[in-house]
């Protein structure tokens, strides 16, 4: 009864997380009359996402972290949030072999895993989200292996992509064209921000969520020009102050600080 009236405090979404745990305690708790052991649930508990050679285990979380090459990913920042207790989240870090282990505290709640990798690239820091292998919450008595993988492109989880967005802009005062008729060009200077050979991109302008732009593009440092179905236009980065130009080579900017959303505003005319 205890149980009870201590749920009756709580939200109807925070209820139900705890009933959860409640019942995988129970569980638990029957492992010697029959049930299954602790830390192992069928594929509909949705706690359990092990490899050939790993187990999950009780009050641990742990995994491997491999990069866009498939290859391991040290020092990665691996977060462990509460989703009971707001502000309780613990953090590790990926060894030489990209892998981490995470020791639980013994309380009844579930946990949400993310990951985090920052990387220097032309003097800058950028920092990305990393795609989980599976990114259901689990209870932390019943353990977890989570694994995720760096992408520059792609869908993430939660909507949106991985990749970058280049968006295109005019001067107030240009008239004559539709961004919608823009068609840019993209043309990698250098490696990529993981150190791989990008490609050419050429590809019109679209409306995303940050203007009209070529969304999902793997980040790295482009030369970049812009053309109509009649003819070329001149560029310059917007709020940049430089000259107008048939092409400009630009590094991704973070316009919302801290958040991880990267792009380049691209401004034109005609010449």
């Amino acid at each position: 009864m205890v149980i009870w009236r201590r749920l009756a405090f709580l939200s109807p979404c925070l209820l139900a997380a705890a009933l959860a745990v409640a019942c995988t305690e129970t569980s638990k708790s029957s492992t010697s009359s029959g049930g299954p052991p602790p830390g192992e649930l069928d594929d509909d508990g949705g706690t359990k996402d092990v490899g050939p050679n790993e187990e999950a285990s009780a009050y641990v979380v742990a995994g491997t972290i491999v990069g866009t090459n498939g290859e391991p990913l040290p020092d990665v920042e691996v977060y462990a949030d509460n989703q009971l207790v707001e502000g309780s989240t613990l953090v590790a870090y990926t060894d030489s072999a990209g892998r981490y282990r995470l020791e639980l505290p013994e309380t009844a709640t579930t946990w949400a895993m993310s990951a985090t990798h920052t990387v220097e690239y032309h003097g800058t820091s950028y920092s990305f989200p990393l795609h989980p292998e599976n990114d259901r919450v689990f209870a932390g008595n019943t353990g977890a292996i989570r694994n995720f993988s760096w992408k520059l492109t792609g869908t993430r989880p939660d909507d949106g992509n991985y990749g970058a967005f280049v968006v295109g802009y005019t001067e107030p005062a240009e008239f004559g064209f539709e961004l919608s008729d823009v068609e840019l060009t993209l043309e990698p200077d250098g490696p990529l921000v993981d150190g791989s050979n990008g490609k050419a991109i050429t590809k019109k302008l679209e409306r995303t969520p940050e203007g009209d732009a070529i969304d999902d593009v793997p980040l790295g440092r482009y030369t970049i020009s812009a053309k109509l179905p009649s003819g070329p236009l001149v560029v310059r980065i917007r709020n940049g102050g430089g000259d107008y130009a048939s092409s400009i080579t630009a590094d991704f900017d973070a316009p919302y600080g801290s958040l991880p959303i990267y792009q380049i505003d691209v401004e034109m005319k005609q010449p």
